[in-house]
């Protein structure tokens, strides 16, 4: 029996050989982008079920920062405004607090965690939350078709962004969809590896994949090619410059796996060895140091030494603030901003857009 989750089908259905079992599980780093979506979602379900969430508890327990939480709380605010009133009425709404099953088909097991469910004569609505930066227009629709699966509508809520997405899925365009899904996670060899960005990014099998190791290594090729300054076609350039973020994990998977495994001991090769380094920090503490700094250095000779994150400094106002938070921070910015206290420092970053934009 495999089971797979709503959230891993769009990649199975892309690459279905990604659905085979890897021979060794490797649990993925959090970024800390999973700790700020399970703190709104948190919040979120708080205000689809009708109570007020307590923000900065909330934000303390999954270690993220207030002021971001409650922005993006806001957001589903004004869409849950929007959107339930295309909900049935008087039909009870259901926050899903674990993975539910979905569908059960000989092998395969479907399931499904929504953010908020509601069910009448046979069809689902249901609101799915996201967090992060919006990227295609249909990027979760197999993942919606599993939600509202066996018919029915969802919106895919861009909180980021202040953007809804709507799909409205009939029975017969999900049979059809589903027969799709089975064959392929029950005969994933049929099928042709098909290894890409955002594919591979939560691929558990992406530390042995066969088609992705051939693809990286091309990727490396063309990276050594333009620093050496030889001729690479521009088109291998953005291949490789797409493959960046995933050599640079591969990286950083491997300096893990070698941290753990120096920590055993010392890793020795015919000349040399890998051996595990201790580096100690030393953060000056702020209430300690104070006073010296300020009897040794004046303002302007102290500002160049230090710079101020906004957001631990507005998470600080709101800590403080026994009444409305929100309100208190909103001064607290106009206040910085009255005194042009926003400094204006350019960064240059490449960007992957589409060759339509231009």
């Amino acid at each position: 029996m495999k089971t797979i989750r709503a959230s891993s089908i769009d990649r199975i259905l892309k690459c279905p050989p990604s659905s085979i079992e890897p021979a060794v599980k490797i649990e993925s780093a959090d970024d800390g982008s999973a700790a700020l979506g399970d703190a709104v979602h948190e919040a979120s379900a708080c205000m689809v079920m009708g109570d007020a969430p307590d923000i900065d508890a909330i934000a303390m327990h999954h270690e993220v920062g207030a002021s971001e939480v409650d922005r993006l709380y806001r957001k589903a605010q004004e869409q849950w405004m929007e959107i339930s009133t295309r909900f049935p009425a008087d039909v009870p709404v259901v926050v899903e607090q674990s993975e539910s099953v979905v569908l059960q088909d000989g092998a395969v097991t479907m399931t499904r965690h929504a953010d908020v469910l509601a069910e009448e004569n046979g069809y689902r609505f249901v609101v799915d939350w996201k967090t992060k930066r919006r990227e295609d227009y249909g990027e979760h629709e197999q993942q919606m078709n599993a939600y509202v699966y066996p018919q029915g509508f969802a919106f895919v809520a861009w909180l980021q962004h202040g953007q809804v997405e709507f799909y409205r899925k009939t029975e017969d365009q999900l049979q059809a969809w589903r027969i799709e899904l089975v064959d392929k996670v029950i005969n994933p060899d049929r099928y042709p590896y098909k290894p890409d960005e955002n594919t591979c990014r939560f691929c558990p099998r992406r530390h042995e994949c066969p088609a992705l190791q051939q693809m990286q290594r091309a990727g490396v090729n063309a990276m050594v090619q333009v620093k050496e300054g030889s001729i690479v076609r521009a088109e291998d350039i953005v291949q490789a410059f797409k493959q960046k973020k995933m050599i640079q994990k591969v990286i950083a998977t491997f300096e893990g796996a070698l941290k753990l495994q120096a920590a055993a001991g010392p890793i020795v090769g015919d000349e040399d060895m890998i051996v595990l380094k201790t580096v100690v920090k030393k953060p000056i503490d702020a209430r300690k140091a104070w006073p010296i700094v300020a009897e040794h250095l004046s303002e302007d000779e102290f500002a160049p030494a230090v710079t101020l994150a906004k957001g631990k400094l507005v998470d600080a106002v709101r800590a403080k603030t026994a009444g409305k938070k929100i309100d208190a921070e909103r001064a607290f910015l106009a206040d910085l901003k009255a005194v042009d206290a926003f400094g204006h420092k350019p960064q240059y970053q490449l960007e992957l857009k589409r060759r339509d934009d231009l």
